[in-house]
């Protein structure tokens, strides 16, 4: 619950999308960093509660959450406080983000894990869903931007 205040009172920033990465230059793309906008919060919880929340929400019944690693992203669009929970591959290229890599790294470190994923999934569709998805919640604002 703090989490959704927080990202709520959160201060504002103009947040990437894709119009606005069609105006970067492709000999940009590598080097362009990230920071995450200020309504966003990362959390690290042992319970879904995510799951609780949406119950509560729906018809106001709910159980006690299931114990399962649960990181859960909180941020604000628009005037709506949302959350959910990460995938451990989005999870540790959010951090990364984070911790000031560029956009070249946050890829290799995204084609990393998802090598190391029984799955084998293909990296370059994985690393397009990830990040569009980031863009389209706007999570993302340009560092120099």
């Amino acid at each position: 619950e703090r989490a959704l205040t927080d990202a709520f009172h959160a201060g504002d920033a103009e947040p990437a999308n894709a119009e606005t990465m069609k105006t970067v230059a492709p000999e940009r793309w590598a080097g362009l960093r990230f920071v995450a906008h200020p309504s966003m919060r990362l959390l690290e919880l042992d319970y879904r509660v995510d799951r609780v929340m949406i119950a509560v929400q729906k018809d106001g019944k709910w159980q006690a959450p299931d114990r399962e690693c649960a990181p859960t992203l909180v941020w604000r669009s628009g005037g709506t406080v949302r959350y959910r929970v990460l995938e451990a591959v989005e999870r540790d290229a959010l951090g990364a983000m984070r911790e000031g890599a560029t956009f070249a790294e946050i890829c290799e470190r995204l084609a990393a894990a998802l090598s190391e994923q029984a799955a084998q999934q293909d990296a370059v569709s994985e690393i397009n869903r990830v990040f569009a998805r980031w863009l389209e919640e706007g999570l993302l604002v340009l560092e120099d931007g």
